[in-house]
């Protein structure tokens, strides 16, 4: 488990937490809010660790020896409860289990701490349950509410908790973790940091849909589909990928290509290009990258408001198609970095 000090690229959110343990200036509530893969759930749980540690240093740093420290090592500390949604939703019976044990004396430690991952997934009945316990909240007792978006959550919640920001990622941090936590290649990971949009887990993802088979997820593939002049195969094209659980990954791979056929078209700078390796001398013209960036955006919009995946895939496509009109072959060849 790490440390507070551990956690890379939140330079804020870290001193915010470290000065509330220096000043002994516990909140009953905090709400950490940031997008999906960027280190909210892992600073929780450093939290939890440095709360719960009777050995704490003055930087937050939980010391892993005593008791407590070695009780949230193993996932066994009685004072710790982790809230996850079941199914797609923070239903009211998991708040309620929570509000029957804060009523309990914790057993180990002087604070009992609550994690509710995914806190914007709590449904209306489950929200105003825990704000019944914001309101009076039980001594000693430390929610830590986890969340993407603030849009979704009550504003009275909101306004009971202290907000902690997470921002997204650099590509460099991104990269580092990436190197040193989960053993991807150098290049890979480079590569993997630019395409994450700030996040690590983001990154993971489309780095385990590039270790699985599956022909429709390199843009090498989908533009040589694209620039077919047949429309039917288009429409197998988006059978394909309609049930793939690495779509949006996909799409926005697809995206960031146009991206950089935008960048070195007006540049010709390779380092500012995400992924070098696809550097070409034969491109659609840049106005029309610049539309397909548009549209490809629109679907990820419109996919993220749950519409229908076949009839997004369909119409991006065909369009994609008509204004690409691609009747030469394209070049991927690599374009040597000087």
């Amino acid at each position: 488990m790490k440390s507070l000090t551990e956690i890379k690229g939140q330079a804020q959110a870290v001193m915010q937490l470290q000065t509330a343990l220096l000043n002994d200036r516990i909140s009953h509530a905090y709400l950490f809010l940031g997008c999906e893969g960027v280190g909210k759930k892992t600073a929780a749980f450093a939290f939890a660790a440095a709360l719960h540690c009777s050995k704490r240093g003055e930087d937050g740093k939980h010391c892993r020896v005593c008791n407590s420290c070695l009780k949230m090592e193993h996932g066994n500390h009685p004072d710790l409860y982790l809230v996850e949604p079941q199914g797609s939703t923070v239903k009211i019976e998991q708040i309620r289990e929570i509000q029957a044990q804060s009523a309990f004396k914790q057993l180990d430690s002087r604070y009992k701490v609550i994690i509710i991952d995914d806190a914007q997934k709590m449904t209306e009945e489950a929200a105003n349950c825990l704000l019944k316990i914001l309101e009076e909240p039980p001594k000693d007792n430390v929610f830590i509410l986890l969340a993407g978006s603030m849009y979704a959550v009550l504003p009275t919640i909101i306004s009971r908790c202290q907000l902690i920001r997470f921002n997204s990622l650099a590509p460099r941090i991104i990269r580092d973790i990436l190197l040193e936590e989960a053993g991807i290649p150098e290049e890979k990971a480079s590569l993997l940091s630019e395409l994450a949009g700030g996040s690590v887990s983001q990154a993971l993802k489309i780095w385990e849909s590039w270790s699985e088979d599956n022909q429709w997820r390199s843009p090498e593939r989908i533009l040589e589909v694209l620039k077919r002049q047949d429309r039917l195969a288009l429409l197998a094209l988006s059978a394909q990928m309609e049930k793939d659980q690495y779509l949006q990954p996909t799409l926005e791979f697809l995206m960031r290509w146009f991206r950089d056929v935008l960048v070195w078209e007006k540049t010709s700078c390779v380092k500012l290009v995400s992924n070098q390796k696809m550097v070409g001398e034969h491109w659609p013209a840049p106005q029309r990258s610049e539309k397909a960036v548009a549209l490809i955006s629109e679907a990820l919009k419109r996919l993220k408001q749950n519409a229908n995946p076949r009839l997004t895939l369909d119409v991006l496509f065909l369009k994609l198609h008509d204004l690409l009109g691609y009747s030469e072959s394209i070049n991927f060849t690599a374009h040597k970095d000087n």
